[in-house]
């Protein structure tokens, strides 16, 4: 499962990863210039999190 927030913590995207390469593009999910956090969760219980900064 991806997830990309605002930063005051307004979702803004979700959707779940399907097995193998998945990609994705700001300019596709209608992000606007920002600072975004994006969360990964995967089935193993594992959490990754970054920040990603729009132009």
């Amino acid at each position: 499962m991806v997830s990309i927030y605002t930063i005051l913590g307004q979702k803004k995207y979700e959707t779940k990863l399907q097995p193998g390469v998945n990609n994705f593009s700001a300019s596709n999910l209608g992000l606007s210039s920002g600072i975004y956090v994006v969360k990964i969760q995967s089935e193993g219980n594992e959490d990754v999190t970054k920040k990603l900064i729009v132009k």
